[in-house]
C-alpha cells in the first residue's frame, strides 16, 4: 500500500499544430514521464527550477523550445514519415490533474511551441 498518495499529477504532452496529441514512444522512444524529467533538466539548466510553477512564462517557453528542438531531433525519422501528416509544428503542454477532497480538476498549460527547419520539403 502506498503511504503517501500525491493530491496531483503531471502529465507531458507534445502535440502537432492541430493540438493532435503524438505518439511519444513511436516517434521519440521515450513516454511522457521520461521526456518531462528531461524537459525538467533543461528547465533546471535555464531557470535554476526543475518546477515549471515556479519558472516565469518566459523561462518555460525558452527551455520549451530548446527541449522541442532536441527532442525533434532525437526523432526515429521512419516512424514520423509514417504519420498520415507531418506536423508542422510541435507544442509542448502539460497536463495536471488535482484531486481535493471529492474535487476533480483537469488543466492543460501551453508551455512552448517551435516550428522544426524545413529538409527536403517536409518538416
Amino acid at each position: 500500500m502506498y503511504s503517501n498518495i500525491d493530491t496531483s499529477a503531471d502529465m507531458l504532452l507534445v502535440t502537432n499544430e492541430k493540438d493532435e496529441v503524438l505518439p511519444l514512444s513511436r516517434l521519440f522512444n521515450s513516454g511522457s514521464a521520461q521526456l518531462k524529467k528531461r524537459y525538467e533538466k533543461v528547465l533546471q539548466k535555464s531557470a535554476g527550477t526543475r518546477d515549471y510553477e515556479k519558472a516565469s512564462e518566459a523561462e518555460r517557453r525558452a527551455a520549451g523550445e530548446a527541449f522541442l528542438k532536441d527532442l525533434w531531433a532525437d526523432r526515429d525519422k521512419g516512424d514520423v514519415a509514417k504519420l498520415a501528416a507531418q506536423p508542422a509544428s510541435l507544442r509542448l503542454k502539460i497536463r495536471t490533474f488535482t484531486m481535493q477532497g471529492t474535487n476533480f480538476s483537469d488543466n492543460m498549460t501551453s508551455i512552448a511551441e517551435w516550428t522544426p527547419a524545413v529538409e527536403g520539403g517536409a518538416p
